[in-house]
């Protein structure tokens, strides 16, 4: 079954199956994940996300050898709690020994701007049908004293023990903003000869907002070798999509070009990076 709601961008794609999907053993415990699904209650969770954005830039030669170019771009979407994002940028060249008649053999390059990333529609299907009533997973543990017999039928939920029947919710924390980055950059390019030219850059990038995935209701540390008492001790794994990291990123990228002929093109580059983040893809839960 495949449903599309997004107008302002690619269909979301949505498939009903039933699945069952292994976890890596712990000692002497089988764990797994049974996915149930409600197929009266799974069309209703099929959200209609709009994603648009407004772009406008402009350029002014100020010079016939200093050009500034500048925009501001306008971001929303409706599934997220940030609806409103305002992204500016502005940047400069200037044509060193450049007067207008001439073109420059040196360039000086610099910008600076407002980058925001996008919550994706698969993490909002995610939260929509995984919410503990649409479509209902439940993390099991079968011990030589509680068997679960997977194959060749899985079992309904009726049969799990009953310490296992709680299931595991996704949600979209109400705090989560949408991720961006402050990016700054300055470049030098030379024209070494008439076919060779060399620029070296320097970028700097600082990450703010950036996403995290959680467990929001995860045992509490206990004593070696078992967990301790849940937050929440009526409800399971509540896994959210938050938005609690940063990065900062330093590059410095040196790279060449030489035209060897009407259909040759000789290229290289170096790049040298430092990055230092607290943060992870949002579909990757911890375990």
């Amino acid at each position: 079954m495949a449903a599309s709601h997004f107008p302002l961008s690619r269909p979301i794609r949505v498939r009903s199956r039933l699945s069952l999907v292994e976890r890596p053993p712990l000692p002497a415990q089988l764990s797994s994940s049974l996915t149930h699904r409600r197929p009266a209650e799974f069309l209703r969770c099929l959200p209609t996300v709009v994603d648009a954005g407004l772009y406008l830039q402009d350029e002014w030669r100020m010079r016939p050898n200093v050009t500034l170019s500048y925009g501001l771009r306008f971001e929303t979407q409706n599934a997220i709690h940030d609806h409103s994002d305002w992204a500016p940028r502005v940047a400069i060249a200037w044509g060193i020994d450049g007067n207008g008649k001439n073109a420059a053999k040196t360039v000086l390059r610099a910008g600076y701007g407002i980058f925001y990333d996008r919550f994706g529609e698969s993490s909002v299907l995610n939260a929509n049908r995984l919410n503990g009533l649409t479509q209902q997973q439940f993390i099991v543990g079968a011990t030589p004293a509680a068997p679960i017999d997977f194959f060749p039928i899985v079992p309904p939920v009726s049969n799990l023990p009953p310490s296992q029947t709680v299931p595991t919710i996704y949600q979209i924390n109400p705090r989560l903003h949408s991720p961006y980055v402050l990016q700054s950059a300055v470049s030098v390019e030379r024209q070494l000869t008439k076919i060779a030219n060399v620029t070296v850059s320097y970028l700097n990038s600082r990450g703010v907002h950036q996403f995290l995935s959680v467990n929001a209701n995860a045992p509490l540390p206990g004593t070696p070798g078992s967990n301790g008492p849940r937050p929440n001790p009526t409800a399971g794994n509540i896994y959210q999509y938050a938005s609690e990291g940063i990065f900062k990123q330093n590059q410095l990228i040196a790279n060449f070009n030489i035209r060897a002929g009407a259909k040759v093109t000789l290229f290289g580059f170096y790049s040298f990076e430092l990055l230092e983040q607290r943060r992870r893809r949002h579909l990757q839960f911890p375990v």
